[in-house]
């Protein structure tokens, strides 16, 4: 005869079991539900992913394309493209501000340059940004990054770039380069500008908002960024970011066209000093 613990656990297991099946069930359900979460919101971000890349700017694919914009750009704005060298006969030659004017991070007696071509509305510049200014940081003064601006998405480039260089005027290469950073930070990208109002962001980083503003309608440095474009044209950049590497000692230079990591950029440097080519480009 079974005792009474036997009749208790007889009554215990299907009702255990029939809670964990319960369990079990739920937890499938839920793993279900998680995974196709998951799954939609990949989906979700290759359909944005795709439409930015529908929205990128077709220079970004064609030097001849990218020219095109370059004449584009003259017919806009004529202050910005329109070269400031012609002088009348007898008139004082005054250098336009800021042409000539190198922004640099790192130390000027670098053994390479990095001068990136660049434009704070082209959503690949925005990714690739960090990755050169890394490499000077831990090159111990081995490397350097020059910057110029190709800002052939529209009103929001130029604007950006001009802010840029006006904040300079107040902190020099340093708060060029965190302004800069700072566009980059809050840009929405091809064209469409930033979340934040430049002159924001210009107080959010100590500088005086109202200098710059004035700066920039000014057109003090037009002319800097209209060198910045041609000096693109002629290096023959094809696309944003393009990437021209310097080995002084030896004046070797090499294009890397396009969002290198930032190792592939170290061999690049590497092949150049043993007078080579490690990535594809264009050697001179």
């Amino acid at each position: 005869m079974p005792s009474a613990t036997q009749n208790k656990l007889s009554r215990f297991f299907p009702v255990a079991l029939a809670t964990l099946g319960l369990v079990a069930a739920a937890f499938s359900l839920y793993c279900q539900n998680n995974l196709q979460k998951q799954m939609d919101e990949t989906n979700d971000v290759l359909d944005r992913l795709g439409t930015q890349h529908a929205k990128i700017k077709p220079w970004a694919y064609s030097y001849e394309q990218m020219k095109d914009a370059v004449e584009q750009l003259q017919v806009l704005y004529p202050s910005l493209m329109t070269s400031a060298t012609s002088i009348a006969p007898g008139q004082e030659h005054t250098a336009p501000a800021g042409v000539g004017i190198e922004r640099r991070y790192g130390e000027a007696n670098s053994q390479f340059t990095l001068v990136e071509f660049s434009d704070t509305e082209c959503p690949y510049c925005q990714q690739f940004y960090p990755a050169p200014k890394a490499l000077v940081d831990g090159s111990r003064g081995n490397i350097s990054l020059i910057f110029k601006h190709v800002p052939l998405h529209g009103e929001n480039s130029r604007l950006a770039a001009l802010t840029a260089e006006c904040a300079a005027d107040q902190g020099g290469n340093q708060s060029f380069f965190r302004m800069i950073g700072s566009i980059f930070s809050s840009t929405a990208g091809n064209g469409r500008g930033t979340q934040k109002p430049l002159s924001s962001i210009a107080e959010d980083l100590g500088l005086d908002s109202r200098k710059i503003t004035a700066c920039v309608d000014s057109g003090r440095y037009d002319d800097k960024i209209r060198a910045d474009l041609q000096e693109a044209v002629q290096a023959g950049v094809k696309v944003t970011p393009t990437t021209l590497i310097i080995h002084n000692p030896t004046g070797r230079k090499q294009v890397l066209s396009g969002a290198y990591p930032p190792d592939e950029i170290v061999k690049a440097m590497s092949a150049l000093v043993n007078g080579g080519s490690a990535q594809p480009g264009v050697q001179q």
